[in-house]
């Protein structure tokens, strides 16, 4: 089949995809005349890559001097965790105080009013969002601002009264991290959780969806892929089938691969076996999921396909980095160190507007330029191969003087 079919079916089938997963979402901030609402959502599933959207990336990644101010965010809250994961950096924190620390909601508010279109958040980072006693009051000052928002959660502690909250406040979106499909593989990798729990709380949210007559939250699944859990991609997609807390609408399950450092490097998997990916494939089919299956083989996309410079991440003590997929290198005092600027201590418009920023900018999709000094971290895309070619571009840190 030639290319330009191709690409009208995909359309055609994302169009198709987003009408049943989220035509009954907009609907339902339309009957409640929440309008802004509504457009934020549409929104996010066309620009923001990491819900299925990105629609718009190949112009900016072409031009990156047309990309806008930012609209969409992610941010740190918190890096309190109780679990010890075994492909987490957390895990591995050699610094103790990195562990305890919170964003008081002063800071949050002071680093989303620098945002004044902002239309959707991830409120995410190396922590559990919920042990920031002011997570919920977060949450309320994104919903009074009608920001599409979600953030990442096990659902091991996620209690009813939480859920209750969690639908109150509009929450879009949350991302659960399963595992595996059985107890004894999720509780070895997942270490402190309980996988009954965490069924038992999935099962609530659903009821409590029911009665309060809710599309939202919309649960995406997310599995990361390592030596001793690919075998449960296919009994995965069996138990979100069987919890159908998304009650009957298309689900999305991402299957990613490890984004590996020294002391995770024994958990690896270069690829994941075809009779795995065919099987999942085929239940996926069956089951209406829409499986994604994102960088699982130790042969990362090049830094050329990379849009997530679009979407800056604020570190909980107000760092900027490019993106998330600098994180998981366990190495966060070099990205505190190289960060692009801290919204603690200036506006972020100054900060996005720096000679070193609009430079990086315009160099991470440059295929015959040499790779942005802080994409060399990135555990999301290979920059081997052009490092290699054109080598590392000169950091701007020492002389960025501020913009034209």
């Amino acid at each position: 089949m030639s290319n330009p079919i191709n690409k009208m079916f995909r359309k055609i089938k994302g169009i198709r995809n987003f009408y049943t997963k989220h035509w009954d979402e907009v609907w339902y901030f339309l009957k409640k005349g929440r309008w802004r609402k509504a457009y934020n959502l549409v929104w996010s599933q066309l620009w923001v890559r990491d819900i299925d959207g990105g629609k718009f990336d190949w112009l900016f990644k072409r031009f990156p001097a047309l990309a806008p101010y930012p609209k969409e965010l992610e941010i740190e809250i918190t890096t309190k965790c109780y679990l010890r994961c075994v492909m987490c950096e957390h895990t591995y924190w050699k610094d103790e105080k990195y562990r305890h620390q919170d964003m008081t909601f002063e800071q949050f508010k002071k680093i989303i009013d620098q945002f004044p279109k902002l239309r959707y958040i991830n409120v995410t980072g190396e922590g559990t969002g919920f042990l920031n006693k002011e997570f919920f009051k977060m949450l309320d000052y994104l919903n009074k601002k009608n920001v599409n928002t979600m953030f990442v959660e096990s659902f091991d502690l996620f209690k009813e009264d939480f859920v209750e909250k969690i639908i109150d406040l509009n929450v879009e979106r949350i991302e659960v991290s399963l595992d595996a499909a059985s107890k004894a593989i999720y509780e070895k990798i997942r270490v402190g959780a309980n996988f009954d729990r965490v069924i038992t709380n999935l099962r609530a949210l659903k009821k409590i969806k029911q009665e309060k007559k809710t599309p939202f939250p919309y649960i995406f699944f997310r599995l990361i892929a390592m030596k001793d859990n690919v075998g449960e991609i296919p009994r995965l997609l069996e138990l979100v089938h069987e919890l159908d807390v998304n009650l009957g609408k298309l689900t999305d399950v991402q299957v990613v691969g490890l984004l590996s450092f020294p002391e995770i490097d024994h958990l690896n998997i270069s690829s994941i076996p075809p009779e795995i990916i065919e099987a999942s494939n085929q239940l996926a089919k069956k089951y209406n999921i829409n499986l994604i299956w994102s960088h699982t083989s130790n042969n990362c996309a090049s830094i050329d396909y990379c849009a997530k410079w679009l979407q800056p991440y604020i570190m909980i003590d107000g760092s900027a980095l490019l993106d998330c997929a600098l994180l998981m290198s366990n190495n966060r005092i070099k990205l505190k160190e190289d960060a692009l600027g801290n919204l603690y201590e200036e506006d972020f418009k100054q900060i996005w507007n720096k000679p070193r920023y609009r430079k990086t900018r315009a160099s991470v999709n440059k295929k015959n330029g040499p790779v942005p000094y802080l994409c060399q971290s990135c555990r999301g895309y290979d920059t081997s191969s052009r490092e290699k070619q054109y080598g590392v571009q000169d950091d701007m840190k020492n002389n960025d003087k501020g913009g034209n």
